[in-house]
């Protein structure tokens, strides 16, 4: 899949988190937040994509002479899904680390903390879709933000590095439970 388009683009995402949320909801609670030997639990994952969706619906929410201001406007067309993927793995090959993005541990479990946890990410990705809506194709391609790892990317950019992050986290989430 190669969404570029913002209607395609939301399109992917809203698909996207329809499978995230079926399969985090099948994983069964001590599953959920079982941390494994290396990495983070399915928990601690899903925390992850919420931190990482809140900061991009935060960078959105910036009024655009501000983005202008604190980014500048790019002047190159925006890259593809594939291209940000392979810049994205050369960086974590490299030794990159989610940083400030770095789950903390979790407080002590309460009754429906999976649920919850994934209505916060539910919550927060669909505000993001709807924010989308308030920026034009041009918007997409001029308007930048910093990224932690990759530095400052068009908002384009940044979508659909939301949309390969996500699967990223889940594929290695999938894959432990696979290899467990």
């Amino acid at each position: 899949m190669d969404p570029y388009t913002r209607t395609e683009i939301q399109s992917a995402l809203l698909e996207q988190l329809a499978r995230l949320r079926s399969f985090y909801a099948s994983l069964p609670g001590p599953v959920f937040f079982t941390k494994p030997p290396t990495g983070w639990s399915p928990a601690g994952n899903v925390r992850h994509l919420t931190n990482a969706t809140l900061a991009l619906l935060v960078g959105l929410s910036l009024p655009r002479f501000l983005l202008r201001l604190l980014f500048g406007k790019s002047k190159k067309p925006s890259q593809r899904t594939a291209t940000i993927r392979s810049e994205y793995l050369a960086h974590l090959n490299a030794g990159a680390t989610a940083g400030i993005y770095t789950p903390l541990p979790l407080p002590e479990l309460r009754p429906r903390a999976q649920e919850r946890m994934l209505d916060r990410l539910e919550s927060m990705s669909l505000c993001l879709l709807r924010r989308l809506n308030a920026f034009t194709e041009e918007d997409l391609d001029r308007l930048s933000l910093p990224h932690p790892i990759l530095g400052r990317r068009t908002l384009r950019e940044m979508l659909l590095f939301q949309f390969l992050h996500n699967d990223h986290h889940t594929n290695k989430v999938k894959s432990r439970q696979k290899n467990g």
